[in-house]
């Protein structure tokens, strides 16, 4: 747990993650837990990212939904890290699975303005 702990601040410094407050409280929620501490801890964090980009989404704030499913998407990959390995733990494929959904729905959120910025290139 301690170096997935540690890639996490890692990412964080290089804005590859953050440790918002709700990250660091998701973080000391794990404690001296257990992979699957440290894996529920951040699951619950991403879908809470994911419900609110939801729900910004569906008030047609595109740009910040976008960021939020991204963020949703960053936190579900760093939750199945630590259960890599034979024979494949399905909590590992649930978590990578949402991280694609909520990757996708990053795309989505920005299509529009990917459309545009296409169009201003020709």
């Amino acid at each position: 747990m301690a170096s997935s702990s540690t890639r996490l601040y890692s990412a964080a410094r290089t804005h590859a993650s953050d440790t918002s407050p709700g990250s660091v409280l998701e973080l000391s929620a794990v404690g001296d837990g257990d992979d699957s501490a440290f894996y529920d801890a951040w699951v619950a964090a991403g879908d809470t990212y994911n419900a609110e980009a939801e729900s910004t989404l569906a008030s047609g704030h595109r740009a910040s939904a976008r960021g939020l499913f991204l963020r949703a998407s960053c936190l579900y990959a760093a939750a199945y890290h630590p259960l890599f390995g034979t024979p494949v733990d399905p909590r590992l494929l649930k978590a990578f699975d949402k991280q694609m959904a909520a990757c996708a729905k990053t795309f989505r959120a920005c299509a529009k303005e990917c459309r545009e910025m296409a169009k201003m290139a020709k």
